[in-house]
């Protein structure tokens, strides 16, 4: 099934169809040997770990662009397979966003010692970001920091130990869907917890920064508003009801809640309006509206609830939330967050105090259950922007800290640094 999917792929690439800038360009599809060979053959010029995240930042993994995320995860897929990682796809049924699941063994998918996550899927960009460069000791490119440098970090470390997998009780998980998460409530994350994973320890780099773990996270809301009004002439607006002014109205409202922000604030982004089509001398029947609102404090989330309320009763708007959450926390002095405190700290020489997330991430799903983990970016920033950028020496140093953290947490049957300290 994987080498079909990268078959048709490299078929439709060929036809114009998909474009994967430098990744592929082969003028014979049909040769699925040749063009995996391609895919799975590490470059002589780079180290492993930066030769997998070139070629996954060359795959146009948009969140929607559903062919793309399944091509790159077959890659991935067929990489881990051939050094014996246990592969399992699982498409997610009401909106066909593939997750991946590998493990170490074929029983220790759901509960493993430490799960290492991670998303496949980005924010559009223009087409030349989907080739790393490399200038002044950083590498820029959509997803060389959120967060394909993971996924190319686990594939390393898999590489690594795959004479001795079975000396560990670890799984990978990734998935195509985080940046639309909040949509309908609909995220695979959340699936699979309801399906019984429990890890006991998640590495999931999607949050802090410059190494700095995650201890809280921003709450976040997601709304779409709509108003419904009256056609007709524009000469005639007395016989109408616009309906646009009406949505126009009750943003200006919102906004005036937000007329200073800032760093320790909550925040508003409206991200789109749109109307009726219709021409300028027609009175709009219909506006709609989405916007984000970042939660920094605990309790934040009834609150705006209830305003936004208000404001859409007031002004006759229709009022649907796609998503909403509080505050998340995340305790840096429980012992499996420490541990891998002290492995950052040892490996980077930077000393970890924790950091308040301004976005959210796939880890606040574990925290609502109780499960501890580690979630702090490397060196790097501009992540959905035009100038995202990844420190070259982070993509070693990360693969380093999660290397050890296996090696004292989750390799069996060797006894776990953490049981002796918890005893100690």
């Amino acid at each position: 099934m994987t080498e079909d999917v990268l078959r048709k792929s490299h078929q439709k690439t060929a036809a114009g169809k998909q474009d994967f800038p430098g990744f592929v360009d082969k003028s014979e599809p049909a040769d699925k040997a040749t063009f995996l060979a391609d895919m799975l053959t590490n470059s002589a010029q780079s180290p492993l770990a930066e030769d997998v995240m070139r070629k996954l930042v060359a795959m146009p993994t948009v969140s929607d662009d559903i062919a793309a995320n399944q091509v790159a995860l077959a890659y991935v897929s067929k990489f881990l397979e051939e050094r014996g990682m246990h592969v399992q796809h699982f498409p997610q049924a009401s909106r066909m966003h593939e997750t991946l699941v590998a493990s170490t063994r074929p029983g220790n998918a759901k509960s493993p010692a430490v799960l290492l996550s991670a998303h496949i899927d980005t924010v559009p960009a223009t087409e030349d970001m989907y080739a790393v460069r490399e200038k002044d000791g950083k590498y820029f490119g959509r997803g060389v920091y959120d967060m394909k440098f993971a996924i190319a970090a686990y594939m390393a470390i898999v590489d690594e130990l795959q004479d001795s997998l079975t000396d560990y009780d670890f799984a990978i998980m990734i998935v195509s869907d985080e940046e639309i998460a909040g949509r309908d409530g609909v995220n695979a994350t959340t699936e699979f917890i309801r399906m019984g994973y429990r890890p006991k320890f998640v590495i999931l780099p999607d949050g802090g920064e410059n190494w700095q773990l995650e201890t809280v996270s921003n709450g976040y809301m997601h709304y779409k508003l709509e108003a419904h009004g009256v056609t007709g002439h524009s000469s005639r607006p007395w016989l109408g009801e616009n309906a646009t002014e009406k949505l126009v109205d009750a943003i200006h409202e919102l906004r005036d809640h937000f007329r200073d922000q800032h760093a320790d604030s909550d925040t508003l982004n409206v991200a789109a309006i749109r109307t009726s089509e219709v021409p300028a001398n027609q009175i709009p029947d219909f506006a709609t509206v989405e916007f984000s609102i970042r939660i920094r404090h605990l309790g934040g989330l009834e609150k705006w609830r209830n305003i936004i309320r208000d404001i859409c009763s007031k002004h006759g708007i229709e009022c649907n939330e796609r998503a909403g959450w509080d505050v998340v926390f995340n305790d840096l002095n429980n012992p499996y967050v420490r541990h891998y405190a002290e492995i950052t700290e040892q490996v980077t020489g930077v000393k970890v105090a924790g950091f308040h997330s301004f976005a959210g991430s796939d880890a606040r799903f574990f925290a609502e259950i109780g499960v501890p983990y580690a979630n702090a970016y490397p060196e790097g920033g501009g992540h959905h922007s035009a100038d995202e950028w990844l420190a070259v020496d982070s993509l070693p140093k990360f693969k380093q800290i999660v290397r050890q953290y296996l090696e004292d947490m989750a390799k069996k049957p060797a006894k776990r640094k953490l049981d002796a300290t918890t005893k100690a």
